[in-house]
């Protein structure tokens, strides 16, 4: 994919020319810092399965049939390792076998995963707008006298 390509070379280092402020020139690196975006196109971004699936949570592991146990007690996250770990078993395996591991974990390969610095856990935010105003405006619409 031609823009990962592309940030893969501009996280290695970038020089701009000399200028007259900058007589030896910039050396600047560029990531992607977080991705930004409602729930449905997050979860397709950053390699999560869909919110109405058995995992829909992006932050933590929590099964669909434990929807009731949600509580300080039955917190916990995500880790980086767990999912890189599971990403690396899911791109080995057949068609099927990627089936089966995306319903069990809630997880499959995203492309940003090629970028050395990408972690899926900690650089996604959900945009407040479209998840919570807007859906709460929606509803309002709808039942309106």
């Amino acid at each position: 994919m031609p823009l990962i390509k592309e940030l893969k070379e501009l996280w290695k280092g970038y020089h701009f020319s000399p200028t007259s402020t900058g007589p030896s020139g910039s050396f600047i690196h560029v990531a992607i810092l977080t991705a930004i975006a409602d729930v449905v196109a997050m979860r397709k971004l950053t390699g999560f399965i869909s919110h109405s699936g058995n995992h829909f949570c992006n932050f933590c592991p929590i099964h669909k049939a434990q929807i009731e146990e949600i509580g300080p007690q039955f917190h916990y996250t995500h880790s980086y390792q767990n999912h890189q770990s599971t990403i690396s078993k899911w791109l080995w395996e057949s068609r099927q076998q990627r089936k089966e591991i995306s319903s069990e974990y809630g997880v499959r390969y995203s492309i940003l995963e090629d970028l050395q610095y990408w972690d899926a856990i900690r650089m996604d935010n959900l945009d407040i707008m479209h998840n919570l105003i807007i859906g709460i405006l929606k509803d309002h619409e709808a039942f309106k006298l």
